[in-house]
């Protein structure tokens, strides 16, 4: 288990991961999904019975022809919800486990959300590979559709012709929506395998959390912008005078206004978690330093580095002496740092050297010799020095 000594308190990853999704943020993503996911199914079933066209399944009509619309609508609609079941049931799942007693997390849950990622990174790649088909399907029914117009019989070009513009707007749509939307599954992915292997006993890691950050950020700008413009087309609609308000259409207004709010509820409950989840694993691994930088600069002292040591205390017996003046200064310079000063040995090599190098002395020495002679002269002095004479 991985522990942190965060405020010298371990941690383990189960407390970490059962504090973090416990929160109320968790539950706020699980209730937006919660909406996202029924509304999706209601627009499923009205498309499906209205039997109305959408631009990006138009590869897919041509396909399977016209009489197919309302199958087309209901199969992919249905793929959609229960991709967003899968969702909320390991939103869900997480959460409750979070919340509940047992010490450890749900691997359950964890082993949804990975499923649910790797089916949504599938159903977008197939989804956008068909809407961009469906680009050229409908500048090419659109090109038909003009052939057979005769402006001796219309006054005005009619308003479901797919010029060119819609199709550079469709296109630039599709791309920023499509790579938002895979840098978002690719990112869940990564990061809820690297979470449900912290459950299991890992390390704690954000793997994918840059991705799913940026797909975020994107994501939910996107949905935002599209729920204002459809929230606006709904208020202020573009009338003539042979427009008919049906029934369907007002309803798949109203389905897509909450769908695409659901969604940035959704998008922006993620970027919050993520955002709070990389703060907490940046935490987990923070190691102070020794020194700070600016402390180091003051003394001009790098970070780390090796403090001199003090000098070492001078020895007394040496310095009482009368001949310490006499002795050579070996090694004036300071020792390595690392090594420890030690003049015991050096004592006993000198008291050694001067026993070796006094001479011998057949005279008796007089009583009134000076009594501060040492007994032991240092190395060096005794070959000046010459024998005592009492005579």
């Amino acid at each position: 288990m991985n522990q942190s000594s965060n405020g010298n308190q371990p941690y383990t990853n189960t407390s970490l991961l059962k504090g973090f999704f416990s929160r109320t943020s968790v539950l706020t993503l699980t209730i937006a999904m919660a909406i996202l996911t029924v509304s999706i199914m209601i627009r499923t079933i009205v498309t499906g019975f209205s039997g109305s066209k959408v631009n990006m399944l138009s590869a897919v009509y041509y396909i399977f022809g016209d009489n197919s619309v309302s199958i087309v609508n209901i199969i992919f609609g249905t793929i959609i919800s229960l991709i967003s079941i899968l969702f909320f049931a390991s939103f869900l799942s997480i959460y409750l486990k979070a919340k509940g007693h047992d010490d450890d997390p749900s691997a359950t849950g964890f082993s949804l959300l990975v499923f649910s990622s790797v089916t949504y990174v599938i159903s977008v790649i197939i989804i956008l590979i068909l809407a961009f088909a469906s680009i050229s399907v409908l500048r090419y029914e659109s090109y038909q559709d003009l052939k057979q117009y005769d402006s001796r019989e219309f006054s005005s070009v009619p308003n479901d012709i797919y010029t060119t513009g819609n199709a550079e707007y469709d296109f630039i749509n599709y791309i920023l929506f499509g790579t938002f939307a895979i840098l978002l599954g690719v990112g869940a992915v990564r990061l809820s395998l690297a979470v449900k292997k912290a459950a299991m006993g890992e390390p704690i890691a954000n793997r994918g959390g840059s991705l799913l950050l940026i797909g975020s950020i994107g994501s939910v700008a996107l949905t935002c912008i599209t729920f204002f413009i459809i929230l606006g087309n709904l208020v202020i609609p573009n009338l003539s005078d042979d427009t008919v308000l049906e029934p369907s259409m007002l309803l798949s207004s109203i389905l897509d206004i909450i769908i695409y709010a659901a969604a940035s509820a959704v998008l922006y409950a993620l970027l919050f978690l993520q955002s709070h989840y990389s703060i907490l694993v940046s935490k987990l691994y923070r190691v102070p330093r020794a020194t700070s930088y600016y402390a180091s600069y003051a003394t001009n002292v790098q970070p780390n580095a090796v403090r001199p040591l003090p000098m070492p205390p001078s020895n007394n017996n040496v310095t009482a002496s009368p001949f310490a003046a006499n002795i050579p200064q070996q090694n004036r310079s300071n020792p390595p740092y690392s090594q420890p000063y030690n003049t015991q040995p050096r004592q006993q090599s000198v008291s050694t050297q001067t026993v070796q190098q006094k001479p011998i002395s057949t005279t008796p020495e007089s009583s009134n010799t000076d009594a501060f002679t040492p007994s032991a002269e240092p190395a060096g002095t005794a070959e000046n020095s010459e024998p005592l004479n009492t005579q």
